[in-house]
């Protein structure tokens, strides 16, 4: 049924001993439900299945059309994984060294974090990252990362990238350090910054509308930390950019 499906009328005919006859115009015959049929199916097929989107109706769709005109988008994550410590690079020495080669990739827009374990004293770094952002464009974003005797400390880009180039660790001090680094549980949007955390208007997991989760409109940045996500999740996330595509 609509909006799931496109009406599919069954065949109508008129009986063989009562053909049709359009004077006759207190009597139905099949070709008028043949007519509103077809009109039907036109104007479901004109606006395509499931017009409303995430919303009740699509008026209420059209109500969230931007002043300047911007048109609310959906983005569908086919699958998101779960947060991975040590999904782009597996336990290295800490030390002054520049990595152009990953265990793998973001699989999508990610936010990036890096691990830092003092395995003896304590240890300090500075970590570079050079990516592609989410809008295209080359970034360079950077963190320090201590930790103290025998702790582990995470810290997080704010930039997400949607591929990474290179990762500079420089100015480490201290001996007996390892680093990994892993993705979290951000996604990103293309064309960012936003406006505001309220240009993310709506956020489903499976289906299901959430309410618990954080915006950082400046990079872009939708937290899915508090809806619970898991590998294989399908997300939406309804939000208004700041540029049209």
């Amino acid at each position: 049924m609509y909006p799931a499906d496109v009406y599919d009328p069954r065949t109508k005919e008129n009986l063989p001993t009562d053909p049709y006859v359009p004077e006759k115009t207190t009597k139905l015959f099949a070709e008028d439900l043949v007519n509103l049929d077809t009109h039907v199916v036109a104007v479901e097929t004109t606006l395509g299945l499931n017009p409303q989107g995430l919303f009740e109706t699509v008026r209420e769709r059209l109500d969230q059309i931007s002043p300047s005109g911007w048109l609310v988008k959906t983005i569908t994550y086919p699958y998101l994984m779960l947060s991975v410590v040590d999904h782009i690079l597996l336990s290295r020495q800490l030390k002054n060294e520049v990595v152009t080669s990953f265990a793998h990739q973001v699989p999508l827009i990610n936010g990036v974090v890096v691990a830092v374990t003092a395995t003896g004293g304590a240890v300090s770094a500075t970590f570079t990252l050079l990516m592609i952002d989410a809008n295209g464009d080359e970034k360079t974003d950077e963190i320090v990362v201590s930790a103290d005797p025998l702790q582990t400390v995470a810290g997080k880009f704010d930039y997400l990238p949607l591929h990474i180039i290179s990762l500079t660790v420089s100015g480490v001090t201290g001996l007996l350090g390892t680093y990994k680094v892993g993705i979290d549980r951000r996604v990103g949007v293309v064309n960012y910054p936003l406006g505001a955390e309220s240009d993310v208007l709506k956020l489903s997991v499976n289906g299901e509308e959430m309410s618990l989760f954080a915006v950082a409109p400046e990079f872009g940045s939708v937290d899915l930390q508090g809806p619970g996500v898991a590998s294989g999740d399908n997300i939406i996330i309804v939000y208004k950019p700041s540029l049209i595509e």
